[in-house]
């Protein structure tokens, strides 16, 4: 009995080891010191974004699946809202969608959303308007936040992207792909 209590405890501490280790390796790199890019220029009547569109399956699976992974008025659906919120801001951040060509942005949204099931497009449009409820509530009061998200896991990655100076533009770029789509 007591090696199997010992198993058992080696094993969960595996799994944490692991689970850890996907969670620091999702954190974004630190943004430079230096000036952010601009979103786009203007360079002889041409977008020159700098920045190339998502795929339609990492929108899918990235943003789309994310923010429909939780279920409302289930048990532990404010933590999956919080990590919902947290894979959201994290796709729009580390796509750079800001820089990025908003048709283009705007096709592989739909492509993606398309490419989903008539139930997983029900879980995010039950979700979406929440989910974005909380990004901005983080964005103008993470002290007061910051405790779902450590209870879900993921306050140190919702830190790193809080502090990404370019994270807010991207956000607003892919709520504003998202209704031209």
């Amino acid at each position: 009995m007591k090696k199997k209590t010992i198993l058992l405890i080696l094993c969960l501490v595996l799994l944490a080891a692991l689970a850890v280790g996907l969670l620091v390796r999702r954190v974004p790199a630190q943004p430079a010191e230096s000036a952010p890019v601009p979103a786009a220029q203007e360079a002889g009547g041409e977008s020159a974004y700098t920045a190339p569109a998502p795929t339609a399956a990492a929108c899918a699976e990235d943003f789309f699946r994310a923010v429909g992974r939780f279920h409302p008025g289930t048990a532990g659906s404010s933590l999956g809202r919080a990590l919902a919120a947290c894979g959201a801001y994290r796709f729009a951040a580390e796509n750079r969608l800001a820089e990025v060509d908003p048709a283009l942005l705007s096709a592989a949204l739909r492509e993606g959303q398309e490419s989903l099931s008539e139930e997983e497009r029900g879980w995010f449009d039950e979700n979406f308007e929440s989910v974005a409820e909380l990004i901005d509530a983080c964005r103008s009061d993470w002290t007061e936040n910051r405790p779902l998200f450590d209870d879900a896991g993921a306050a140190e990655d919702m830190d790193a992207l809080l502090a990404d100076p370019a994270a807010p533009d991207c956000w607003t770029a892919l709520y504003a792909a998202l209704a031209d789509k």
